[in-house]
């Protein structure tokens, strides 16, 4: 902050002249200024050291409203970076390595609240995402809506999603960005409302429905994404019984 502070007051007190500046092989050097070409207003301020961007950077939006800062290492490989609304809010915050996201960047709403977070490798969704839902009028809590993993940029692996109260909604895991395994949607009880299995991305076997009292009321079956009924389902079960399949596996 003090670097920021510093930076925005030395500024104007210098010319034309002290700024914009390269040094003998072309490469950006010193203090740079650049204008929105309709006004005055700086686009972005900031030092650089033979080409490379160190210390702080100062972005703004045309109103002349912060849009964001970004502190740079000595060798400009890394940086932490604040982007705001143009009212001032905080919009989000993280690390730049070579350029890319990387690590654990927060999202906010323009409130300034929390709205996600999520984790970042080389530019790429690395780790949990969390979306949150808006903070709990009674309770002053502020409980996730959806938890989900990612893995180089795919969706890949459990994935959980919330009702407002904070009790689970539904639960299963993804592969290769699909569905992968047994899917569970839940009543806002508690209480299981519905399973449906996944095998090599589509719905294999029984799907099944149930009540708020835990019965089952319904179910349909499909084997390899397409579901069979009549004589079709009939016949298939058949076959799945004379290969001493367990009705776990039907």
């Amino acid at each position: 902050m003090k670097k920021l502070l510093a930076l925005l007051l030395i500024i104007p007190f210098f010319g034309v002249a002290q700024y914009n500046k390269k040094d003998a092989n072309g490469k950006m050097h010193g203090i740079w200024v650049k204008k929105y070409k309709e006004s005055h207003v700086s686009r972005y301020q900031g030092k650089f050291n033979h080409g490379v961007p160190v210390d702080t950077f100062v972005y703004r939006y045309e109103s002349g409203a912060i849009s964001s800062v970004m502190v740079f290492s000595k060798k400009g490989t890394f940086s932490r970076a604040k982007m705001y609304h143009e009212t001032g809010y905080l919009m989000a915050k993280g690390n730049y390595i070579n350029k890319e996201k990387d690590s654990l960047w927060v999202q906010f709403d323009d409130r300034g609240k929390v709205s996600y977070t999520d984790n970042w490798k080389k530019g790429k969704l690395h780790g949990e995402k969390v979306i949150y839902y808006e903070k709990n009028k009674q309770t002053g809590k502020t409980f996730p809506a959806q938890v989900i993993t990612y893995k180089n940029g795919i969706l890949e692996g459990p994935v959980k999603e919330y009702f407002p109260g904070g009790k689970i909604k539904m639960e299963a895991n993804y592969k290769d960005d699909q569905f992968d395994g047994l899917v569970k949607k839940y009543h806002p009880t508690g209480k299981l409302m519905s399973t449906v299995l996944y095998i090599n991305k589509v719905r294999h076997g029984w799907a099944k429905a149930f009540n708020q009292s835990g019965k089952e009321t319904g179910r349909k079956y499909f084997y390899h994404g397409k579901e069979l009924d009549g004589k079709a389902l009939k016949k298939k079960m058949e076959e799945l019984k004379a290969a001493g399949k367990s009705p776990q596996e039907w």
